[in-house]
């Protein structure tokens, strides 16, 4: 049988009365006045501000984090480390269609990879970056941090649920699909977990022309995804109006 995505997600926000009747029908419109005003808050934003309203909005990501992870569980998902050389998934649809047909997914651990100079001493990320804690959850012999379950649940309700891609036009929808499923106490923290990233690595000063723009595959400075850097993992919450700025890309269709 079909692993009901959508319907599990459904009915998670309901159940955790995050919203009555929640609509995933919404249409993008990627503004690239707000993504890079996304990108260079995310690249001159400090690494963390060291706060407790930081840390308490963290331990509200890891808490319902860990019982998303535990839905997908609960509902006949096999969740388990990569442990081969290279990335689980070639494609979104390569992810979609083993955890809809098997329900199986893979994770590619965070121990092998998180953002920019990660296996270094120079990696750009707090010290105590609280996904990097170990989680309660044990597969094949290994524990897996609560980023490990964030990548997972991502994959799951972000990417597969709605068949959303690994574009930034695509993470962009998992983001905001997958933002219905946590409390706005954690917002900040969860879209710069995921939207302040993204528009680093798509849009970011890294990458754009003295003029601003961006070069598409077309021309002859463009640099593919695969051959840029990650951007660096910062725990700062995204402030209210980029926060607004996002949401302010997405409008209800019929």
């Amino acid at each position: 049988m079909k692993l009901a995505l959508r319907q599990l997600s459904h009915d998670y926000v309901v159940s955790r009365s995050l919203d009555k009747n929640p609509s995933w029908n919404a249409g993008l419109h990627l503004d690239k006045v707000v993504c890079r005003s996304i990108s260079n808050w995310y690249d001159q934003a400090p690494l963390s501000t060291g706060t407790e309203q930081e840390a308490l909005q963290y331990r509200i990501l890891k808490e319902d984090t860990l019982e998303q992870f535990e839905l997908l569980r609960k509902n006949g998902v096999s969740i388990e480390p990569w442990l081969a050389d290279g990335q689980p998934y070639t494609s979104s649809a390569a992810l979609s269609d083993q955890l809809h047909g098997e329900q199986k997914l893979y994770v590619y651990l965070t121990a092998n990879g998180h953002g920019e100079g990660a296996a270094t001493e120079d990696a750009q990320r707090p010290a105590d970056h609280p996904m990097l804690e170990p989680s309660p959850v044990t597969s094949r012999g290994v524990r897996f941090l609560f980023n490990d379950l964030f990548r997972a649940v991502h994959d799951a309700f972000g990417h597969a649920a709605r068949g959303n891609r690994f574009t930034a036009r695509g993470e962009f929808m998992a983001a905001w699909d997958h933002m219905k499923m946590y409390p706005p106490a954690c917002h900040p923290v969860l879209l710069s977990e995921t939207v302040g990233q993204i528009c680093w690595f798509y849009f970011g000063p890294h990458v754009r022309r003295p003029d601003g723009s961006v070069p598409v595959p077309a021309d002859s400075d463009y640099v593919p995804p695969a051959r840029r850097p990650y951007s660096p993992q910062k725990t700062v919450p995204m402030p209210d109006e980029l926060l607004s700025a996002f949401r302010s890309l997405f409008k209800q269709v019929s």
